[in-house]
């Protein structure tokens, strides 16, 4: 089981290299891929569309 969790951090590890690098050779594409990423409304959705219990604004 211990070879499986070292693995796997190793797995991750290697995701996140292969993706830095990748963004250090291609940067200019890279930051004209984030806009696309954001959300349609950043800061313009409507608070409903954020399910709230009640009892967390009750005494609001």
């Amino acid at each position: 089981m211990e070879l499986v969790r070292i693995g796997c951090a190793c797995l991750i590890g290697l995701v996140f290299a292969v993706s830095a690098v990748s963004k250090l050779r291609g940067f200019d594409g890279f930051a004209r891929s984030v806009p696309a990423l954001v959300p349609a409304c950043a800061g313009a959705c409507s608070a409903s569309l954020w399910p709230v219990p009640s009892s967390a604004t009750a005494g609001t």
